[in-house]
Order: C-alpha cells, then structure tokens, then sequence
C-alpha cells in the first residue's frame, strides 16, 4: 500500500528518520496507512509492510476488539504501556497518541518509545542499589561492632602495660566503657588475649573495607547513569542521590537532605500517595510533572519501588527519574509540523482550485468534455481550454510540472501565469512554436534551475478544421477517425526552461468530420499500467476505440474503466484528460402529415441529439416541446387533414438546437393565449374532459425550451435550446 500523499517527500524523510515508532492510521478502519523505520523495528515487521494492515493484531493484541484508542478526539500523553511483537513478547513502551485532520479525513498519530533498554538498566540498577544499601547497613553494623572491640583490645591493652611497668598506652581510653573479665593474674595469658583481640579487630576493618569498596563502585556505577536516582530511608530521608540528580534538579545537598523530595512534586497529594504506595509494599510508574530548583516544570517517566532487607524489613525506597521531557517536545514538534503542513497543503490546494479550469467553452462544431483528478500529494497539472470569440480559434493548453505537493503545485500556478502574455501567437498566426519558445525562454528565467515542465498546446481554426500543434516533451494526443486510434505525429522539443534558445516544431493537420482527439497527462499511462504505453494493443486501444456513442457518454465508460482497473485512482500524480469531438452543425427538413408518419421523424431527431452530446435533461425536453408543437399543427392547424402537411425544419450544432414546425392551418392569434393553470379549475368543474385535457401543449413546451416564437400568422412555430454549461468533471468534488 502506497504512503498516503500528505506523508511523501520531504515529510516521509522526516518522520523516517525519527527514532520513536510513529504510525498512522485511518480512525474508521483501523488502517495503517504510514509507518517510519523504527516502527517496523518495534513490532517486527518491515515497515514497508505495515501500510494496509489493521492495527488490532499488529500494534494491540485483542485483534478484531474496537479499542478506546481509536475513538475521535482521544488523546493520551507519554502512557507507559506495552506492544506486541511478531515473535510474541511484549515490549514496554511510552505511549502517545493524538488525532489529526489532514485531507477532511480523521487519523490517529500514534507514537511509541522503547524504553525495554531503560526498563533493564533500571532493574540493574535497583537490584544493585539495594545491595548496596543493604550493604552499607551491614558495614554500619560492623563498624559498630568494630569500635567496641578496639576499645575492649585499648584497655585490656593499657592495663597490660600498665602491670608490665610501662604505662598507658591509649590516653583516649574512657574508663567507664571498660568491661574487665580477663584473668590480670597471667601476664601471657593477658598478651595471648590482647594480641587475639587485636587480630579480629584488623579482620572486621578488613570486612569493612571491602564492603566500602563494592559499595564505592556501586556509587560510582550509578553517578554515571544517564537517569537521576535517588534512595529514601523508610522516614523519607534523602540515604542517597546520583550526580544526574544533581545535575537534572540542581537542588543544593542542603535542601534535598533537609526536605526530601517534597520540593520535586508541585503536587503535594501525589508525593504522599506515593509515600502510602511504598509503605504496602507497591510499585509505581508512570509519567509526571516534577519541578527543578528554579520552579521550572519537567516532564519525567518516574519508576518507584520499595526496598527491603533481607529480613523483609522495609529499609526505604529507590526513585528513578528519566528525563523526557525532550521526548514529548520533540513529539509536539511533530504534531505541530504535521499542522503546519496541513495547512500548507490546504493553501495549496485553494491556489490549485483557482487556476483549475472549471468551465469548457462552447463551439458550434466541437463538443468537448474533460476530466481532472488532483492527487492527494497535489501535482502539477494545469490545462487551458479557451474560445476566440473574433477569430473562430479553440486553444488548448496542458502543462505538467516536474514533482509533487506544494512546490509542484507553485511551478504549476508559475507556469500558467507566463503563458497568459504570450497567448496573441496563438490566436494571430496559430504559431504554437513562437508561443512556446517565448514561454520557454520566460519561465527558465524566473523558475528554479532545477524545474523543467512538459507542456503541449494546440490550436484549432474551427472554419477550416485544421489543427496546429507544438510539443515540449509532453505525452503526445491520440486521435480516433473511423474507430482507428492513431498517435499524433512528434512534434520536436525539450522540457520547458531546458535551453537557453529553445526551438519548438509546429506540425498541422486537416480534422475528419466525427474525428475525435484525445489529450491527457502521463497519470494516464501510471493508472493503466506502464506496460500499456503501445497505443495499438491491448485495453487502452479498446478504452479509446469505444466512441459509437457520444462524447459524454465516452468519458463516462473512461472514467468506469479507470475506476475498475485501478481501484480508484490510486495515482501519484494529477491525471488530465481532455475528449474533442469535431460534429460541423447540420440542417434538417422533413414533410408529413400524420402523426403516426411523425413518430419514426421524432426517434431520428432524438438520435441526431444524443449525437451531438446533448445529455437527456436536454434531448427529453426539446423532444417533449417538439411532439406538442407537431401534435398542435397536425390537430388543431390542418385538423387532421391527411392532404395537408406538415413542415419541420431546424439546424443541430453542438450548441444550439433550432426547430420550427409550420402547418398549412388557418393560424391563430398565440396572444390571446390564456395561462391554462388559471381556467383549469374552472374547467373541471364544467366537466368537459376535452377542455381541461387540451390546451397545454404550447405553455408545456415554453418551459421546456429557451425560445418560443410564433409567427405573425400563427401557423409556423420556433424552438430554441441551447446546450447547458459543460464544466469539468473533477474528481474530488
């Protein structure tokens, strides 16, 4: 499944190299329609693969369950959590999630960061802080037990020299600490204790020493973590903090040790929960809002666990603090840049909808009907189709600029632009060479170096039927004579802006009556497949061969076949597609005198109509107007005299459709007319059916058509319709 448009380019690059997993997907089905790198890393999956899949089974386990997650307007910021992966575990992760508007449709951006490593690096860590801790109690201990030998070793030490004649040795001996029970009768037996004694004295030291050294290591372990860490005593007193602590919260040793970490939390409440979640033996983990020194807020993942001896005592607590408040700035960017590109792109597509042609130009000898369908990404596609009114000329332009999205969009809105002065070669001369060589040499001077547009451009001198026509490397026109699609002949020429003394071919040809050309932009070709370029083989011959009906009806079995062989337009690119058929007007005459000789007339008008490209909603009314007016020359003008005829004469062009039906009756005066709808209550209740079911033919007919018009006498009548307004069909309307 392709990346949606408004994730391509140089946006795709972005979130590609992001290294938080981001997906987004379509909030009714459930469908990841983009995936970065790191999200396929995170659940096992290339991320090529994710597009098209549901995000039950993919990101959450309960596959096929509608989750509260993918509700319209739910928001969930920096949530631990955990994602399944291919192979069956589950990852922990900081979860995040927020709905966008991009194109009228709703998406969930969902953002997740592994913190499996920190999670592991924490645990690590906690394990050996409570070793250390447990540690240290056991070397206080020790060193409790260590200071009162000594002083035991010192006394029995001074009053051994003391019998010895030597004196005190220890002037710090205190007196009162002393607990004689050694025999002082037995000089060696009182040097064996003293030198026992003082060599379990250098053994506990040594135990100390050692227990200082694992737990000097463990320090220094800790102090060079990323992630501040402190450890309270079960009172809340500060035991320990690392140098991330220090450095993150920049509280003085002094505050922390005198208040705790009750200046972490602006939140008085939550600290004392979490206090009550130590002392029942709890864990804790979630994201929160702590405060530095400077009352400054940080956002932080906080883990907190107890911590017990081996007596299952609760000696305190270890706090952990991960910073990441980067994190959820860096995420807001995201959101924030995917905002601005939305709005960039709805700019884009305001200026693109106001240089899309939106109406086609009438011609008595040329129906015209077109298509345009703007990519998601928006593309560069423009075309022109104009009528000179003084010269009889129809023009047409069509332009691609190279890319996609906005820049692609703003060469387009460029380029159209520069044609507007150079538009008179056209007209005087049919010089498309001159008109594109001037165009040329104007947008290589206000373009980027790096730009080159395709472009074709065609004139058609509607009085002699011939055609003119240049190419700048564009896709060349087919032409459909006699159910044979031809291609167009080359016309030499580079991209637009290419040189710097551009010189374009002018090729010409005389129109066929009933010819048909057809003039597209290469998104054609992308939507049938590449392999279908040769134009004399396979469905595309059959697609643009398919014209025994008329040209709307053509581009309605296009625009079918399109839909069924490519889902949909799934194209990267604006697809233009412009049909031009050449129908000169054409007179008719008939003569009859029964309305039975006029049912078979009536079917061959309506035929010549449908021909023309006039739509039902205009065949059906003048066919209607048409039958009341005959119906009233041949009834009520030659009274149903079979002797008596019945003219219709009128012209069919493909704009204008002109009858007028004479009869060879008496006339009447058509002003004094009355309104049938104002007598046809009256009539009824006379009662006389062939009152109140007659009479209406005429006022019928007059809202049926553009011109009614009798003739002085009254037995000759005028129809006029004109075709209604073609306007482009634009897919996304």
């Amino acid at each position: 499944m392709e990346q949606p448009s408004f994730v391509q380019g140089d946006l795709s690059s972005l979130l590609m190299a992001v290294r938080t997993a981001l997906f987004l997907i379509d909030i009714e089905s459930g469908t990841i329609v983009f995936a970065n790198e790191k999200a396929g890393e995170l659940v096992g999956i290339p991320f090529s693969e994710l597009s098209g899949r549901n995000c039950k089974g993919t990101i959450c386990a309960e596959s096929g369950i509608k989750c509260a997650d993918c509700a319209h307007d739910h928001i969930v910021d920096e949530e631990l959590a955990y994602i399944s992966h291919s192979d069956g575990s589950f990852i922990p992760v900081v979860k995040s999630l927020r709905t966008v508007r991009l194109r009228s449709r709703v998406f969930l951006l969902e953002t997740y960061y592994d913190i499996s490593n920190i999670k592991k690096t924490f645990s690590e860590t906690e394990r050996q802080m409570k070793e250390a801790l447990e540690l240290s109690e056991k070397a206080n201990r020790l060193m409790e037990g260590r200071e009162a030998r000594i002083r035991d070793i010192k006394k029995e030490i001074n009053d051994l020299t003391t019998r010895l004649g030597w004196g005190e040795v220890y002037r710090d001996f205190r007196e009162e600490d002393f607990n004689n029970n050694t025999d002082l009768s037995d000089p060696a037996e009182l040097r064996k204790n003293a030198l026992s004694l003082a060599e379990d004295a250098v053994i506990e030291r040594q135990k100390a020493v050692e227990a200082h050294r694992e737990l000097l290591i463990i320090k220094h372990a800790v102090n060079s973590s990323n992630d501040a860490m402190t450890i309270t005593r079960s009172n809340g007193d500060v035991y320990f903090r690392n140098t991330t602590f220090d450095e993150l919260f920049c509280f003085s040793p002094a505050e922390i040790m005198a208040a705790g970490l009750d200046n972490l939390f602006p939140d008085r409440g939550l600290y004392e929960q979490l206090n009550a979640y130590v002392r029942e033996g709890k864990s804790w983990s979630d994201t929160v809002e702590v405060r530095k020194s400077d009352g400054m807020p940080l956002t932080v993942l906080l883990r907190l666990s107890p911590i017990y001896d081996e007596e299952d005592q609760l000696l305190g607590s270890i706090w952990h603090f991960i910073d990441i408040s980067r994190q959820v700035e860096y995420q807001k960017q995201i959101v924030e840049d995917l905002k601005e590109k939305q709005e960039l792109l709805r700019k884009a597509v305001i200026l693109q909808n106001s240089y899309i042609q939106k109406k086609l130009p009438f011609d008595d000898s040329f129906n015209i009907e077109g298509l345009f369908f703007p990519c998601e990404n928006l593309g560069g596609d423009f075309f022109r189709v104009l009528k000179g009114l003084c010269d009889n000329k129809l023009i047409f332009i069509l332009g691609d600029c190279t890319d996609h999205g906005i820049r692609a969009s703003m060469d387009a809105s460029l380029l159209l632009s520069l044609t507007e002065p150079h538009i008179h070669n056209l007209y005087n001369g049919n010089r498309t060479d001159l008109f594109m060589t001037e165009v040329s040499r104007h947008f290589a001077l206000t373009a980027d170096e790096d730009q080159f547009p395709t472009m074709f451009v065609m004139v058609i001198d509607c009085e002699e039927g011939m055609v003119y026509y240049s190419s700048a490397n564009a896709t060349n026109p087919l032409i459909c004579r006699k159910g044979a699609v031809e291609r167009l002949p080359h016309a030499a020429g580079l991209h637009i802006g290419y040189e710097e003394k551009p010189e374009y071919e002018r090729k010409s040809f005389k129109l066929e009556q009933d010819a048909r050309l057809i003039l597209f932009s290469d998104a054609l070709m992308e939507i049938l497949d590449d392999g279908l370029i040769h134009y004399d083989t396979g469905p595309i011959r059959h697609l643009l061969e398919h014209s025994e009906k008329n040209l709307g009806v053509h581009l309605n079995y296009i625009v079918e076949h399109l839909l069924d062989d490519s889902e949909g337009f799934n194209t990267s690119d604006d697809m233009t597609l412009l049909l031009l058929e050449y129908k000169p007007p054409v007179r008719l005459s008939y003569k009859f005198s029964s309305l039975e000789q006029w049912k078979d007339i009536h079917d061959q008008i309506r035929d010549l109509l449908e021909k023309y490209d006039y739509r039902y909603d205009e065949v059906t009314p003048m066919a209607i107007a048409l039958d009341e007016m005959v119906i009233n020359a041949v009834v009520h003008g030659n009274k149903n005299d079979v002797l008596k005829n019945v003219v219709v004469e009128g012209s069919v062009s493909c704009q204008t459709i002109e009858f007028s039906i004479t009869d060879q009756g008496q006339g009447f005066d058509c002003g004094k007319l009355s309104d049938p709808t104002e007598v046809l209550e009256e009539l009824m209740e006379e009662d006389n059916p062939q009152e109140y079911t007659h009479g209406r033919g005429i006022w019928i007919s007059r809202v049926y058509v553009d011109s009614l018009a009798y003739s002085d006498k009254g037995n000759s009548v005028t129809l006029v319709l004109g075709k209604k307004e073609r306007r482009v069909r634009i897919s996304n309307e």
